[in-house]
């Protein structure tokens, strides 16, 4: 099963370079700080032949401002990351913020995520427009 590995992972995005590609994304640079993007937001990888999505918040069950909990919770982040200038299909990966040391590998770039804001607020459910998710984008190393 060539490519596509899906572990779970936590956290800030990876770095972006601030260029952009053909079709208006932005592009990240493999190993660079890290990546922030809203959802629906896209961003290049070109060194990997890669371009990674945010494509949304299936569950957000952090413990929510200002309550005090026993434990943090926890929220899934689905990626889409599509092969450039290929026909191959997507594939979606969702990235679970409270399993920190897993990641996902695709085709020998490692996806963490290292962020997600905003914290839930206790007052009312986060639109998903104020979402910003942290990746950081790197190579497997051999």
């Amino acid at each position: 099963m060539r490519g596509w590995i899906a572990a779970i992972g936590a956290g800030v995005l990876a770095g972006c370079s601030g260029g952009a590609t053909p079709a208006g994304e932005p592009e990240a640079v493999l190993g660079a700080r890290e990546v922030v993007l809203a959802i629906g937001e896209r961003v290049a990888v070109p060194e990997a032949g890669l371009t990674v999505g945010f494509e949304g918040v299936p569950q957000d069950q952090r413990c929510p401002i200002p309550w005090q909990c026993l434990v943090a919770g926890n929220a899934d982040v689905a990626l889409r990351i599509d092969r450039t200038g290929t026909e191959r299909p997507y594939t979606v990966v969702v990235l679970s913020s409270d399993r920190p040391e897993l990641i996902v590998a695709v085709d020998g770039v490692r996806l963490e995520l290292r962020s997600l804001i905003p914290q839930p607020r206790a007052e009312r459910p986060t639109p998903p427009g104020e979402y910003r998710a942290g990746i950081r984008i790197s190579r497997l190393a051999p």
